[in-house]
């Protein structure tokens, strides 16, 4: 292992991790800049499987300013940074320099910890109830039916489809996201929010490869009702954007109903829903 005092590259051979010390430079989609000693040279992507940066208790966690999302998905949090040269410069939470080419930047998030993603809190209910089934065959079903955290029923991720707007012709575009609750209907799932939250935002809709469905989706905050919504099934319908004031919430529910008194389809995915401080 790497000493807690260098970067380093790491290689794997034969499945044995080998680290290589040195100092970071500019990072670049296809190389990265290392320096060994006072010789510098630029290292291909392909050579290398990892990266890892000094720790130092230099600069607190809670000096960060903003985040720089990669078009990777690499992200780096950043005490300080300011444009350079077409570029971005950052100093990392450890005070190491770090160069991005605009083009390789696909996000700077300046929320500094404000949102929290909801299907990562831990519920403090968690139901789901049949429309029609006897006792025992529902509580069968109920293992196969419970809502599911960051994943759909499936396993996959979660995704929504969205109208294309930048083309002529008609046409959808399918998004995956890393965080949501996949809920079928007849589903209930709470959070105590501890009224530490205020805001809160989401997309949502039906899972694309079903799309099959008519439900009713409601979100209470303290038992008054945030939004009472009824969803169709429809190929061309645009998820529904989610975005409530919650100043003051100690407890969020949400629901899934059966609308039509069926239970066909009724499949919906809550993706991305974040709540803010």
């Amino acid at each position: 292992n790497p000493s807690s005092t260098h970067d380093a590259l790491g290689v794997l051979r034969d499945g044995q991790w080998r680290w290589v010390e040195g100092r970071l430079g500019a990072i670049e989609r296809d190389q990265v800049e290392f320096a060994v000693e006072d010789k510098s040279a630029f290292v291909k992507r392909d050579r290398f499987e990892g990266v890892m940066f000094t720790a130092s208790d230099a600069i607190s966690p809670s000096s960060r300013v903003a985040s720089v999302l990669l078009n990777d998905g690499s992200r780096f949090n950043a005490a300080k940074l300011r444009t350079q040269g077409g570029g971005v410069a950052v100093e990392n939470l450890h005070g190491a320099q770090i160069e991005f080419k605009r083009e390789v930047v696909n996000e700077i998030d300046f929320s500094n910890d404000r949102w929290v993603w909801l299907s990562d809190l831990k519920p403090t209910t968690l139901d789901w109830q049949p429309l029609f089934a006897s006792e025992n065959i529902a509580e069968k079903l109920r293992a196969l039916s419970m809502p599911r955290f960051n994943q759909s029923f499936n396993g996959q991720p979660l995704q929504l489809n969205f109208p294309n707007a930048t083309e002529l012709t008609e046409s959808l575009e399918t998004k995956t996201f890393a965080h949501g609750i996949a809920m079928r209907g007849g589903s209930r799932v709470a959070f105590s929010l501890a009224k530490q939250y205020r805001r809160l935002q989401a997309a949502m809709g039906f899972e694309p490869l079903l799309m099959v469905g008519n439900v009713r989706v409601k979100i209470f905050g303290d038992g008054r009702s945030l939004l009472d919504q009824v969803l169709t099934a429809k190929s061309d319908a645009a998820p529904v954007e989610i975005d409530l004031e919650i100043d003051g919430v100690e407890r969020l529910l949400i629901e899934v109903d059966y609308h039509d008194g069926r239970a066909t389809g009724d499949l919906i995915h809550l993706c991305d829903p974040k709540v803010s401080k």
